[in-house]
């Protein structure tokens, strides 16, 4: 019996000072969102890293308040200590992942979004 495929894809590229992850999925649910959070979180405590791109490429955002708060509530757990930039190009989602990540910055986690990747590169590396 083969194993049910992920609902996403999550790819990694180490880099000398941070991790870079991509994610792909056709659209995003909490349980998406759960899932690949916690499979960051492993990858990055698994290799140590304090440091990370994350760029999306997932239709959509999480619509539901109550749904954004949970899931910052679990990045804030799982990825605590790490220094988070998201890339997000679809201007779409900018808005509602911008007023997430200000919930975010409102209980120390350390994120930021961009829309472009060096920009995020600067602003993770300084």
């Amino acid at each position: 019996m083969a194993a049910k495929s992920k609902p996403y894809q999550l790819a990694f590229e180490k880099r000398s000072r941070y991790l870079r992850a991509t994610v792909s999925a056709s659209e995003m649910t909490l349980d998406v969102a759960r899932m690949y959070l916690s499979e960051l979180a492993t990858i990055c405590k698994e290799l140590n890293i304090s440091r990370l791109i994350l760029e999306r490429h997932v239709s959509g955002t999480l619509s539901a308040p109550d749904e954004r708060k949970e899931i910052i509530s679990l990045a804030k757990h799982l990825l605590d200590g790490l220094r988070l930039a998201i890339v997000e190009r679809q201007s779409a989602s900018l808005k509602e992942l911008r007023s997430s990540a200000r919930v975010a910055q409102s209980k120390s986690f350390e994120v930021e979004l961009f829309d472009d990747i060096e920009d995020a590169k600067q602003w993770l590396l300084r």
